[in-house]
């Protein structure tokens, strides 16, 4: 796995890869978990002012309670070395169609 991590953002326990998608408020990198070897999304906020930190714990609360076939369980949350608030989820790897079928 290609590392991007930079030298201001690191997460004890996980090895960031490749950025996968990228919001608004956060972006997604492909992550592997040290202590298992799995293989995980991990949702690393943009910034970590108070604001968008409230917004991001309600988000991953409320997804906390949530089970259902479609939506990512929850692995872990903490914060980077620098303090931004991060969520680490199940990877699912989908292939979007390219053409649109009508």
């Amino acid at each position: 796995m290609e590392v991007h991590q930079n030298s201001h953002t690191s997460i004890e326990g996980y090895e960031l890869g490749e950025i996968i998608g990228s919001g608004g408020s956060a972006h997604v990198y492909k992550a592997r978990q040290l202590s298992t070897g799995q293989t995980v999304a991990l949702k690393l906020l943009h910034s970590h002012d108070k604001a968008s930190s409230a917004r991001f714990k309600r988000e991953r609360n409320l997804c906390a309670q949530l089970q259902h076939p479609y939506i990512v369980r929850i692995h872990d949350s903490g914060k980077s070395n620098n303090g931004t608030p991060f969520t680490a989820v199940s990877y699912t790897h989908l292939t979007l169609p390219t053409k649109r079928i009508v």
